[in-house]
């Protein structure tokens, strides 16, 4: 489950860089390789990272599907049985993270849904979570 994770920090860097297909890549290997081993919190978040590489290259079809998949296991999460690293993925980074894959796919008016509700539902202490959902939500405005 940890390696995945791992493999899902690569593919965030992969996404800043540019570097679409390797991010795709990289999202569908950890999401290949929890299978059976991670917790849904741990699924939903490998989804999620998915879901943000293939917005990230202009697919909307399969960053449906990986927002889908994401959500159906987040609702099945149990932070019970969660490993504590994992505990800074609640519903308000979800909500986050389909925010930036709404506002890739240029669907301004559910990144700015998103992006309000992530903020409204995230602790206070988070200020960079809040950060970059503020500006997510500036950059599916214009």
């Amino acid at each position: 489950m940890f390696g995945a994770r791992i493999l899902g920090n690569l593919n965030h860097q992969a996404n800043y860089l540019g570097h679409h297909t390797q991010a795709i890549q990289l999202a569908r290997a950890a999401v290949e390789g929890a299978k059976g081993r991670a917790t849904p919190r741990a699924m939903a978040n490998y989804w999620a990272m998915e879901a943000r590489a293939l917005s990230n290259a202009g697919d909307r079809t399969g960053a449906s599907v990986a927002m889908t998949q994401s959500q159906r296991h987040f609702e099945r999460a149990d932070s019970a049985d969660d490993p504590p690293w994992l505990s800074y993925f609640d519903d308000a980074e979800l909500l986050g993270e389909f925010c930036h894959c709404f506002r890739d796919l240029r669907m301004h008016r559910e990144a700015v849904e998103h992006a309000q509700r992530a903020m409204d539902s995230t602790d206070p202490q988070y200020a960079r979570t809040l950060g970059f959902c503020r500006r997510c939500s500036h950059k599916a405005s214009y």
